[in-house]
């Protein structure tokens, strides 16, 4: 079954990043490896809210209803499981089952479908937020971008997770050889505690009734984040 080189957006490699976001150094990442082609497609949809100006006031816009097309086939319901703890990283989440799920550090797990063509990783660190979160997202984005090849990153867009405002960005590019979608995000869980997330799916050649599952699972999974008192 074919897999994504995943260890290579675990690790500590979010951490470090978003790290490195927050003080201004730009973090040594890894230059993934073409791996063999996929047989199968998932397209990630970007739907992007720009913000008006990098001053604007964060409003986190309703995610829109999908409509499907009449004789198309009924897609299979996500189902998640368990809720799971990060304790020292300060927040929860429910993953969709079957998803192996690989704590990389304290702080960050990434979880992968069973195909290998969903790879998400959260990460929450302990760094006071000085400044503007669109000055954050610009400097996480560069590192970033240096781990794929033909990379683009749609304008930043208000985005909340567990009541918190925060921004996100749509990618694409090419990883390990194969195109994807994806999105990062960052979000302020607190006045000295970041969240972000990384998503990357593989455009897998899929039935079309359940092309979309990639990008409802992610959210999904990000929409059941809540953010708890990390352990000390």
């Amino acid at each position: 079954m074919y897999r994504l080189p995943y260890p290579s957006l675990g690790g500590v490699f979010l951490v470090a990043i978003l790290a490195s976001a927050c003080i201004g150094v730009t973090p040594v990442v890894f230059d993934p490896t073409p791996t063999q082609a996929p047989t199968q497609t998932a397209t990630l949809a970007p739907s992007p809210t720009p913000l008006p100006s990098a001053t604007a006031t964060l409003t986190a816009s309703p995610a829109p209803t999908a409509t499907q097309n009449p004789g198309t086939p009924t897609q299979t319901p996500l189902v998640l499981g368990k809720v799971e703890s990060i304790p020292e990283a300060g927040f929860s989440f429910r993953s969709v089952e079957g998803f192996t799920i690989q704590q990389d550090s304290p702080e960050q797990v990434t979880l992968v479908s069973p195909d290998g063509g969903i790879i998400l990783s959260m990460s929450s660190i302990a760094i006071p937020v000085k400044d503007p979160i669109e000055d954050l997202m610009r400097r996480l984005m560069t590192p970033i971008a240096e781990l794929f090849e033909s990379f683009k990153s749609s304008d930043p867009y208000a985005i909340e997770v567990d009541q918190k405002l925060g921004l996100a960005s749509d990618l694409s590019g090419v990883y390990a050889g194969q195109n994807f979608n994806g999105q990062v995000l960052l979000v302020p869980s607190s006045d000295n505690r970041v969240f972000s997330a990384l998503s990357i799916l593989v455009e897998l050649d899929v039935d079309p009734s359940t092309g979309s599952l990639g990008r409802q699972a992610i959210q999904a999974i990000i929409d059941s984040v809540d953010f708890i008192e990390p352990d000390e």
